[in-house]
């Protein structure tokens, strides 16, 4: 489970896995350069005004502390115009220009994590705020707040029950509820005559995307559009009447932009660097704004007990840690080797790699174990993906699927981890059936369970010997379920309010216990329950303290469960989970104030390996589209 701002700072840091440092390119007929500067970290969007002359963004000052800046387009100084005293977000003009609304926790109280809808107002003929920001929503919201083409009300979804959707008059006074929509849904954007709200929803298991509207003043939701890209993250132009989607393509610099109408024909394809990513669409529809983030992270070495770290690799590539080495010496490590992603074992000691496989490199590898690499063709939502291994040891590759469920294709095995043990789990779509199996090699293949294909998307799986658990939704309920064997009776082992996304579950090295998310419901912090396989002892639920978590790895004695979490803002360290009574949560990383979005458990559980961010600043460019964003091509 992610915190309210993760539909674009935590999906935006998991993406920077693809980021490596460019030179910046001159402008060109079809892209100027807006803002740039080598000391400014960039966080989320950036937002062009009505009239085109200032663009405001988020300027991360700690993972846990931002303002919004803003700075003349064509050159001048940048102008911070809210306080750095807490975590500002998603800046949204106001038609007129002369108020910029956001999302912060400036108002929350001690113990609150929510961001609620603030507002700034701002001069343009100055470009300096104008007396303090001001609250404007008294009901959290998820991820921002927009204004409506008259600048008298916002529109959000409530954070603390997603199925809310929101206005409030920017005057201030309570907020309605104008519809109450289904879960995995959000993206609220007004129509340009403000009688109706959009919004969109994934459906499970994301093979589509449903474009729905709402009146305003509050009515029946009607569907507008099934034809939407199903897959990666979507920018809703004004009016939901264009829509944008990023595309990686093979190689670590290469992404690419592409522009939709709503019935999900394709207007136009934009070449952009890895590392950048649109944030919006001008009023016009002509051109998009998007954000380039110059961001390295090498491979660093840490004790799990805290204390100093050591980085194994130079800080030319945005690293991803793959495993450790069965013997503890050596880190696999996804980087850059002369513009090329690779493979490459590194020594723990530090020093040149020990070996590189630039010749089955491919960026996205989705495990490894101590004998393979295991790779996924690209998820499209539809059609199945091929999973193939690439053996270490000769660089042969051994096709294990081309059938592989296009979603949710690698439960995890004992640990918490996808591949690092001995068999790689994926899942296997066979007509109404979903199979879990297991592949040790090309000729150990087995079928550990089936189940209903309606759980694909929905759930995620965890894997210990011939044991399978999932979570099965039941109303507004959902249910920890297991099943010891192929033919063995369902049984459940926990029930609680049902989250929103899909929530990762892990067995313990020893298959004794299993630990997940739970929630207590709407509103509800991001806990993790410790529950007992054999349904015997009671789960015990604990209080992380975290505003969220996920990446749960159990140290090798089983003792606790480390994680990516965090507090406000983009803060994400690794914690210490114990599962014994009376212990704390610990954040073991607090001597490094990088921000950390994955890391890997060394063979004896002393050290952790993982990528720690250097932010080398940031540029925003307007990218043209023509009348490729406001045209219908020809049939």
């Amino acid at each position: 489970m992610r915190p309210s701002f993760s539909s674009y700072v935590g999906a935006a840091a998991i993406a920077l896995i693809a980021v490596v440092p460019l030179p910046v390119r001159a402008q060109d007929s079809d892209r100027t350069r807006l803002f740039s500067d080598a000391q400014t970290a960039i966080g989320g969007p950036a937002a062009l005004s009505p009239d085109g002359k200032w663009v405001v963004f988020q300027v991360m000052d700690s993972p846990s502390v931002s303002h919004l800046a803003v700075a003349r387009v064509g050159g001048g100084p940048l102008q911070a115009i809210t306080p750095a005293d807490s975590w500002a977000q998603n800046p949204d003009w106001s038609p007129s220009g002369d108020r910029i609304y956001f999302l912060s926790n400036r108002p929350a109280a001690a113990g609150d994590q929510y961001y609620y809808g603030m507002e700034v107002r701002f001069d343009p003929a100055t470009g300096r705020a104008v007396g303090e920001p001001r609250q404007v929503t008294t009901d959290p919201a998820v991820a921002f707040v927009r204004v409506s083409p008259d600048g008298k009300n916002v529109v959000f979804v409530d954070a603390r029950d997603r199925r809310l959707l929101r206005t409030a008059p920017v005057a201030g006074g309570e907020s309605r509820v104008i519809a109450r929509i289904p879960m995995r849904s959000g993206n609220p954007v007004w129509s340009r005559d403000g009688r109706f709200v959009y919004f969109v929803t994934n459906e499970v298991p994301q093979t589509r995307r449903v474009l729905h509207r709402v009146p305003a003043a509050g009515g029946e939701v009607e569907v507008v559009s099934t034809e939407l890209p199903a897959q990666g993250q979507l920018l809703i132009g004004p009016g939901a009447e264009i829509f944008v989607r990023q595309e990686d393509e093979d190689g670590p610099r290469n992404r690419r932009f592409l522009v939709y109408d709503q019935r999900g024909r394709l207007l136009r394809t934009i070449a952009a660097s890895r590392n950048t990513r649109p944030t919006q669409v001008t009023a016009d529809a002509r051109a998009l704004v998007a954000v380039e983030a110059d961001v390295v992270a090498p491979t660093r070495i840490m004790p799990v007990e805290g204390g100093a770290y050591r980085d194994i690799t130079q800080p030319v590539a945005y690293d991803w840690v793959m495993r450790w080495s069965d013997d503890g010496n050596t880190v696999y490590t996804w980087t850059e080797q002369d513009g090329k992603s690779v493979l490459a074992a590194i020594p723990v000691q530090g020093g040149a790699p020990s070996r590189t496989f630039p010749e089955s490199a491919q960026w996205g590898a989705q495990g490894a174990n101590s004998r393979f690499v295991f790779q996924a063709s690209r998820r499209d939502g539809v059609s199945p993906r091929t999973v193939v291994a690439i053996d270490l040891r000769n660089g042969s590759r051994h096709t294990v699927t081309e059938t592989a469920a296009h979603t949710g294709t690698f439960p995890y095995g004992p640990g918490g981890t996808w591949a690092a043990h001995e068999e790689l789990y994926y899942l296997e779509r066979r007509g109404d059936w979903l199979d879990v199996r297991g592949w040790r090699g090309p000729d150990a293949v087995r079928t550990l369970h089936s189940l209903p294909a309606t759980l694909l998307g929905r759930t995620n799986f965890a894997v210990h010997g011939d044991r399978v658990a999932w979570q099965q939704e039941r109303g507004d309920s959902a249910d920890l379920m297991i099943a010891d064997g192929e033919n063995a009776e369902h049984r459940r082992l926990l029930t609680m309010h049902a989250m929103p996304g899909v929530n990762e579950i892990s067995f313990s090295h020893d298959g004794k216990l299993l630990a997940l998310h739970y929630s207590r419901g709407p509103g509800s912090p991001d806990l993790m329950a410790v529950v007992d396989p054999s349904g015997v002892a009671p789960p015990r639920i604990i209080d992380t303290g975290l505003s969220y978590w996920y990446w749960p790895r159990w140290l090798p004695d089983d003792s606790g469960v480390l994680v990516v979490g965090g507090g406000s803002g983009a803060e994400a360290y690794i914690a210490r989970v114990p599962v014994a009574e009376g212990q704390q949560v610990v954040n073991i990383t607090r001597s490094d104030p990088a921000s950390k979005w994955g890391f890997e458990v060394s063979p004896d559980g002393r050290f952790i390996a993982y990528p720690g961010e250097i932010w080398r600043g940031s540029s925003v460019w307007r990218m043209e589209m023509g009348d490729g964003g406001r045209q219908v091509p020809p049939e």
